[in-house]
């Protein structure tokens, strides 16, 4: 059996993309706005450059490319710039130079791991450590103290008996 749904029951969709908190494809019955579809995925992100928002419609061939400040309608409430969105309009907040630097970070990790993975094994295994460069050691015994041989304990003679 084959469900094909009627055209009142297909939704107007929006796709919400790039520095919002929840990116993704968003239905609507009624019309939207472009402050409604960027609250409604969660948001711009502390990443994302607000200035710089498009709006991409039409088709294939011949897309339209809209460039909203976002700030304008948020802080200085000009709702003109509040458009309307159409069903299959592509929405997307930019990213911001601390967004570029947070995917390098994110990049570099794997070769940041690898990076300490000798120190890690070596930390994982029971290789007694020996501290410090040139390494330390203590002293060797002397060749009297070892012909003299018989060690002595701290506390006296009377250290090994009963009190």
């Amino acid at each position: 059996m084959i469900f094909i749904p009627s055209k009142a029951e297909i939704k107007n969709r929006v796709f919400v993309m790039g520095e919002v908190v929840r990116p993704g494809l968003f239905s609507f019955d009624k019309s939207i706005s472009l402050l409604e579809a960027v609250i409604g995925a969660g948001g711009p992100t502390v990443f994302s450059k607000s200035r710089q928002v498009l709006v991409i419609r039409g088709d294939v061939e011949k897309p339209e490319a809209i460039k909203v400040n976002l700030m304008d309608i948020v802080q200085r409430g000009d709702f003109r710039k509040n458009i309307p969105l159409n069903s299959g309009d592509v929405v997307y907040v930019a990213r911001n130079i601390l967004g570029d630097i947070r995917n390098f970070l994110k990049g570099l990790g794997p070769f940041l791991q690898l990076a300490t993975l000798p120190s890690n094994i070596y930390d994982s295994t029971s290789i007694p450590r020996i501290k410090g460069f040139p390494f330390e050691r203590e002293p060797a015994p002397s060749v009297q103290e070892i012909i003299q041989g018989v060690p002595t304990l701290t506390g006296g003679p009377g250290a090994w008996q009963a009190k």
